[in-house]
């Protein structure tokens, strides 16, 4: 097989889709500090979804980006919470490397070949695929009107909303997802790790009312701010995801219920540490508030 994105190279590496530093904080801020996947709740992970993809080359390009980004914005914001993050050139280049293993993942891997696109996206995929992997590759300057919007998330421990999903902060700063998500008007390839949601532009008619502070630049910028917007079909879509995981997660059979409480009662000191002890409470919190 021929690295994708080169074109050039054979795959030789075992790429990670989500890249492995979110796995090892996930597992770090966990209360157990082991990981399970929605798709089958009844069985730990020990790591992120990953198989041959790219050439060691464009492996290691993308190993700079995620480098840099996990470093200067994620690790800043998980645990400091800072309500702006300054970002350099690299907050695009990882964004756009998410995004495209994303569609590639989504759209073109082996397990998905099978399964329909919604009608929206037939003959609209080549293109944002084939740019952003010129930008990545240093071909193309900017992704062009293939934008990125980012939203940094915490826990709602101080947002009051009318119906709130059970599990939206726990969703927000733990969750791992990606989809293809769109409407007649818009396409998006959605790619979430913890804290950060990204929207890559697939296309669009029209406009869409994402708020200027969560579109990364080229150069560098500022990510985030006290206010931050998105389209309401796409905050819809966001709850709706949320209610699907937590409804996943009800799956977990009384046997493997009783190994998570054990594991939870051989460290009581860690449970109550952990990130996912503090967003079960922000959820608990923002219910009682509804």
């Amino acid at each position: 097989m021929i690295c994708p994105l080169c074109k050039t190279n054979p795959s030789s590496e075992n790429s990670h889709i989500i890249p492995a530093f979110v796995f090892r904080w996930l597992k770090k801020t966990s209360a157990t500090g082991h990981m399970r996947n929605v798709v089958n709740i009844n069985r730990r992970v020990q790591d992120g979804l990953k198989y041959a993809l790219l050439c060691g080359q464009c492996e290691d390009r993308f190993s700079i980006y995620e480098g840099v980004f996990a470093k200067t914005v994620f690790h800043p914001y998980a645990e400091r919470k800072m309500q702006t993050i300054p970002y350099d050139e690299n907050c695009l280049k990882f964004s756009v490397s998410l995004l495209w293993r994303a569609l590639h993942h989504l759209w073109l891997a082996d397990s998905h070949s099978d399964e329909p696109l919604q009608p929206e996206f037939d003959g609209r995929l080549t293109d944002p695929y084939q740019v952003w992997a010129d930008f990545l590759l240093d071909k193309a300057p900017h992704p062009g009107r293939f934008t990125v919007n980012v939203f940094p998330v915490d826990d709602l421990a101080s947002v009051t909303l009318p119906t709130p999903p059970k599990g939206l902060s726990q969703y927000y700063t733990g969750a791992v997802d990606m989809d293809l998500v769109c409407s007649p008007r818009c396409g998006y390839v959605y790619a979430k790790i913890p804290h950060f949601l990204f929207w890559g532009c697939v296309f669009l008619r029209g406009r869409e009312y994402f708020s200027k502070n969560t579109l990364i630049r080229v150069r560098r910028g500022t990510l985030g701010g006290p206010t931050m917007q998105m389209p309401q079909d796409l905050a819809r879509y966001i709850l709706n995801r949320c209610d699907l995981i937590d409804a996943k997660k009800s799956e977990m059979s009384e046997a493997q219920r009783e190994v998570l409480q054990k594991t939870l009662d051989r460290d009581l000191g860690r449970v109550q540490e952990s990130r996912s002890l503090k967003s079960a409470l922000a959820d608990h919190q923002v219910e009682n508030k509804s």
